[in-house]
């Protein structure tokens, strides 16, 4: 089982094909450049990992609670009950997130006074891609299922 700072959220992404967790006693796989969030709340067991990015935070670092008018990803992306919020990133946003990803990289590397500003940043714009990519998603899913239903 694998252990949640408390008050920690976290994002998975999946960097290879063949990769199985089970959450919350139900298994389920990922596929490449497929993304998760999971708060503290979450059950988590490792059954296959292949490859795997992880972006973990916690309320004394960024609250998505205070700046959700910024960011609007609670209830999308964390403590919503309707669904486990993962989505595949397209093509076309990929080279974004892997560039805000090695941004992050390069600036945890650099120590001064400035990194906290910097890494709260990131992790917003981060977010915002996140919460875009998941909207995008289930709009796209809609759209077919009452497609599908009208015919």
């Amino acid at each position: 089982m694998c252990k949640t700072q408390s008050g920690a959220l976290s994002i998975l992404w999946f960097t290879a094909d063949g990769n199985v967790l089970r959450i919350d006693g139900k298994s389920i796989s990922f596929q490449k450049n497929e993304m998760l969030c999971l708060t503290e709340f979450h059950h988590v067991e490792v059954l296959t990992l292949s490859a795997i990015r992880l972006i973990r935070f916690n309320r004394d670092f960024y609250c998505i609670l205070e700046h959700d008018s910024e960011v609007s990803c609670k209830g999308i992306l964390f403590f919503g009950a309707a669904h486990l919020p993962r989505f595949l990133m397209e093509d076309s946003s990929l080279d974004v997130f892997e560039t805000v990803f090695r941004m992050f990289k390069l600036e945890l590397a650099n120590k001064d006074e400035l990194q906290l500003e910097m890494l709260q940043m990131m992790l917003k714009r981060f977010l915002i891609l996140c919460t875009r990519s998941l909207k995008q998603q289930d709009k796209l899913s809609q759209n077919s299922t009452t497609a599908m239903w009208t015919l």
